[in-house]
């Protein structure tokens, strides 16, 4: 990662450069910055974790057990949403 130094001559533009410079960055950079960031925190806390860690969490429930029931579940939240300004 490139360092750049930048001085301003108030918070306020200073806020406004960062901002710019942020909205410059490709998806991929911020990516990179992300897991940059991420890594010095781990070496900060003694941790070693690689990659983004997934949680999953199933949720058994009797009345949805069949697959039509989950398709007009779908349809029916799907309606709800529409439906909130």
């Amino acid at each position: 990662m490139e360092r750049i130094v930048h001085i301003s001559k108030s918070f306020k533009e200073a806020e406004e450069w960062d901002f710019q410079q942020n909205l410059s960055l490709t998806p991929e950079e911020r990516f990179d910055i992300l897991q940059q960031l991420r890594e010095e925190y781990y070496i900060f806390k003694n941790e070693s974790r690689k990659g983004f860690q997934r949680v999953y969490r199933i949720i058994k429930n009797k009345e949805a057990t069949a697959r039509p029931l989950d398709i007009e579940d779908a349809k029916i939240l799907k309606k709800s949403n529409q439906n909130k300004p």
